[in-house]
């Protein structure tokens, strides 16, 4: 058993990371079919025509390349889990918005929009705790069982 607990060190972390993520992992698993059901007519009367739906990224950003972040972009790669479900994202829905990563290039958090032609809310994700510690996105570290 003693000779287990680097290869646990490396796995269980990994594994509490899954676990976070379950509700995410199964609406993938469960919405895999409708993802590639889509059917189309081809060439090759053997082949069944399947493609993969996609989302189209469209707007300003999509045609050039800016030098710094315009101050309508809003992203975030690493939402908290949870981030869209119950009380987490209730202010989410009050302001039609999901938190950011980050808001430095919209001047920082603010609940509304500037004017008619302003750049929207912007929201900062608030840290999630992952191993023992608050973070800002998932950082996967081994654990140290000697202690």
């Amino acid at each position: 058993m003693q000779e287990l607990g680097p290869w646990l060190s490396e796995l269980n972390p990994i594994l509490d990371w899954v676990g976070q993520q379950e509700h995410t992992l199964t609406d993938i698993m469960a919405n895999l079919g409708v993802a590639t059901a889509a059917r189309t007519k081809s060439g090759d009367p053997d082949a069944p025509g399947h493609y993969l739906r996609q989302y189209g990224p469209s707007g300003a950003e999509t045609v050039a390349v800016h030098p710094t972040r315009l101050s309508s972009n809003r992203g975030n790669t690493y939402l908290n889990p949870l981030e869209h479900t119950s009380a987490i994202s209730e202010a989410a829905f009050k302001s039609g918005i999901l938190q950011s990563f980050d808001c430095r290039n919209a001047g920082g958090d603010k609940p509304a929009t500037d004017g008619a032609q302003g750049s929207p809310p912007c929201r900062t994700q608030k840290p999630f705790p992952f191993q023992g510690r608050l973070t800002q996105f998932p950082h996967v570290e081994r654990e140290d069982y000697s202690k």
